[in-house]
């Protein structure tokens, strides 16, 4: 024990000194005023002090009043040579431990003074201890009233600190929480003592990794008591830099788990001094740790609630459903943000009304609500309610029940139909308005899909077939003609093309007989651009094929007409021509001859205009046909000697049989007209429109005021320039000619084929003909 000795008389002291000091268990420190007890007071912590009576300045009574003012229950024993009673009685009252009279017997007087002393002293411990005890409690109880229903969690783990660092006499007391999901540290919260620099700042986003041994001890669950951080061991070297940087002498750690997992750790530190911590100090460190990681638990626990119901309500706010949860009253309790704009409301605003007071302003529920079924049933209801304004809801009614089965309310699902009811009539309308048209087609109308199976008829097809809509719809297209499989390929090309125009077919009929038709068919996509069906359309040409049979035979009976008088109109025209010969030339007056000469010249040009009917009249005269360009080319060239660079192999075109004589009229032209002109090259250019087939020579051109005026009839006399003959033929299935080319660098006839008119089975290079 450490005791304060004081006295005016110094042997008195020495001899004091001697004595307790052999008592064993005594170390004293002398002074010989109380002034210079205060003065050691101030540097060095005491077990008790003995102090005489009578001195010089403060007396011990005075100095008494100082120690209990001061330093509190610190044993004090008055020992003095003055043994009267009011001394003794003053002694007492200001809270002397014990009052020892100076005697004559030293030895027997300084052994009563050593067993007053520890007597004084175990007192005083033990009050100390109970007092602390107490000051434990007391603490302990105010952590865990602190954390009950706490709305500050920061506030109150800064207060706790705060409560058991000071219980503790520590420099520090601090939190670290590891981050969700990351290998870091953060000293989350932190208490000093007064004079004590704080750390905080300095301790945020540390690597776990940065103290293998301090993390490994935690992550084992060990407490980490370090009474002397000097004497760390050498595999705790990053440790004790880290520490001595903070000029932390001795520290005690506990970790903190949540869920039997490390989150961080709680602990105290002491910058002024070295030494153990008592147990007391680890009980509070872990009650400590274990208020906090509860609460810390439960701080998650609720967050995490919290984030789920925010989640909940956003993605429910989110629905364009409108969502209404009633209680079994069918009060509202919640309701979404769709549910509440749909009537000008918040969604707190609804809550404790009626679904039939605020959508329907009615004072009981509507007939039939799915809701109010729900309830009665306990099962899945459903529903359309319209409501007042006309809008028409789609209502799904469910019970929501315990664990144990009991209704405890029902929710209701409601989506706005209105645009999709007027939209369903909208359609049936359509629907009913395209059926008439269908049905008032007087042409066979069929839709295909794309595996060639019926998929709707017209009445029309009814009739030419023979066959009910329920007979046609799922079998095969193809079946209903005469002849399947050109039936399919005239399918096939239709899905490969796009469509297929006037496709001459003949449709059987269920009861006999069969009959011509010209088939339409065009592809019919989906949104994405993708085939889904064929739309197809029959025009029955029976009629049609009698009356061109009826005008077939008509025109053979014209042409024959035609070619008897043409061959007797010519054989009059020859003797005409001869009787002018020999008037001509027994004629001796200049002026007859004259007259005689212009007749024959009249007469010769009604003979040029007779031919050209004989060619004029073949035109249309016979089917138009698909034409090889290719094989038209061969047959113009193989008449003439000038080369032909053919660049269109492989396409053909839809014509008049006459098409020869066009190109042929095009190479008379080039031969006749276009001077040096030393071959000729014909190519195709496809369009958005068609296609252009190009005839270019390397002539002398046509003059710019004569590129129109060269197809028209009479010019140059049917012969070279006269390309009138040739525009009519090309006219006949919708082509058109034109002159594109520059004067002087060659005649370039440019002819136009409707898009339709032409297909490629190929391409290859150009080759001479």
């Amino acid at each position: 024990m450490s005791i304060l000795y004081v006295d005016d008389d110094p042997d008195f002291l020495d001899i004091g000194r001697e004595f307790l000091e052999r008592l064993g268990g005594f170390t004293v420190t002398t002074a010989q005023s109380a002034t210079d007890a205060i003065r050691l007071l101030a540097g060095q912590a005491f077990d008790a002090i003995v102090s005489d009576y009578l001195m010089p300045g403060m007396d011990g009574i005075e100095f008494l009043r100082y120690v209990r003012k001061e330093h509190g229950s610190l044993p004090f024993i008055l020992f003095t040579g003055r043994g009267r009673e009011q001394v003794v009685i003053e002694a007492l009252n200001f809270g002397a431990d014990f009052y020892l009279q100076k005697g004559h017997d030293a030895r027997s007087q300084f052994t009563e003074l050593g067993h007053m002393i520890c007597q004084a002293v175990s007192r005083s411990r033990a009050e100390e201890e109970i007092r602390r005890r107490l000051l434990f409690e007391k603490t302990v109880a105010a952590l865990s009233a602190r954390f009950v229903g706490c709305t500050d969690f920061d506030e109150a783990v800064n207060a706790s600190l705060r409560d058991i660092g000071i219980l503790s006499g520590a420099s520090r007391a601090y939190l670290f929480l590891m981050r969700d999901g990351e290998p870091v540290l953060d000293n989350t919260h932190e208490w000093c003592a007064d004079g004590v620099s704080p750390q905080i700042e300095n301790l945020q986003n540390q690597p776990d990794d940065m103290a293998p041994w301090w993390m490994g001890k935690l992550r084992r669950g060990e407490i980490i008591h370090i009474a002397d951080v000097t004497l760390l061991p050498l595999e705790a070297r990053a440790e004790k830099e880290f520490l001595q940087a903070q000029e932390i002498r001795s520290l005690i750690v506990l970790p903190l788990h949540l869920k039997r997992k490390l989150a961080g750790f709680i602990g105290f530190d002491n910058v002024t001094k070295t030494g153990h911590w008592s147990g007391e100090d680890v009980e509070l460190l872990l009650i400590t740790a274990d208020i906090i990681g509860s609460a810390l638990e439960r701080r998650r626990a609720e967050e995490a609630l919290r984030r789920s119901r925010r989640e909940l309500s956003l993605i429910l706010d989110s629905m364009p459903l409108h969502l209404v949860y009633h209680d079994t009253d069918l009060r509202i309790r919640y309701a979404n943000v769709a549910a509440a704009d749909s009537v000008g409301e918040r969604p707190a605003a609804l809550n404790g009304r009626y679904c039939h007071e605020v959508w329907h302003g009615r004072a009981d529920p509507c007939p039939d609500c799915p809701v109010t079924r729900a309830r009665e049933t306990g099962c899945l209801q459903e529903g359309e309610i319209t409501n007042p304004d006309g809008r028409v809801f789609q209502i799904r009614g469910c019970p929501v029940c315990d664990d144990e089965g009991t209704l405890i309310g029902l929710m209701e699902y409601a989506q706005d139909v209105t645009e999709q009811k007027q939209a369903e009539k909208g359609l049936q309308a359509a629907n009913a308005y395209n059926r008439t048209l269908i049905e008032s087609s007087i042409d066979p109308l069929v839709t295909i899909s794309p595996g060639g199976r019926i998929t709707d008829v017209n009445a029309a097809t009814e009739e030419i077939t023979g066959l009910s809509r329920g007979e046609l719809i799922g079998t095969d297209f193809c079946g209903v003609f005469t002849n399947p499989e050109k039936a399919r390929a005239g399918y096939r090309r239709a899905f490969s093309e796009g469509n297929v125009r006037n496709y001459p077919l003949e449709i059987r009929h269920a009861g006999g007989g069969a009959a011509p038709v010209l088939c339409n068919a065009t592809v019919y996509r989906d949104e994405h651009g993708e085939a889904v069906g064929v739309f197809a359309a029959a025009r029955d040409v029976a009629e049609l094929k009698l009356a061109e049979d009826a005008l077939r035979l008509a025109n053979r009976k014209l042409h024959l007409l035609s070619s008897i008088t043409r061959h007797d109109i010519l054989n009059t025209m020859m003797v005409h021509l001869g009787y002018l010969t020999l008037a001509r030339d027994l004629s001796r007056d200049p002026t007859l001859s004259e007259y005689l000469q212009r007749l024959e010249t009249s007469a010769r040009t009604v003979q040029r205009l007779i031919e050209f009917t004989r060619e004029y009249e073949r035109l249309g005269a016979e089917e138009a046909a698909w034409h090889s360009i290719s094989g038209v080319l061969a047959r113009v060239s193989g008449q003439q000697d000038l080369p032909v660079l053919d660049c269109c192999a492989g396409l053909s075109v839809y014509a008049d049989p006459m098409i020869e004589k066009a190109f042929y009229t095009l190479m008379d032209n080039t031969v006749r007209h276009g001077g040096p002109a030393t071959g000729v090259r014909v190519t195709f250019h496809a369009s958005r429109d068609g296609g252009s087939i190009i005839w270019e020579d390397d002539g002398v051109g046509i003059p710019e005021d004569l590129k129109q005026t060269i197809f028209e009839r009479g010019f140059g006399r049917n012969t070279g320039l006269g390309l009138f003959l040739a525009r009519e033929i090309l006219a006949i299935t919708g082509m058109a000619i034109r002159e594109t080319g520059i004067c002087g660098e060659g005649a370039r006839f440019e002819i136009h084929v409707p898009q339709g008119g032409y297909r490629s089975e190929g391409e290859e290079d150009g080759r001479e003909r």
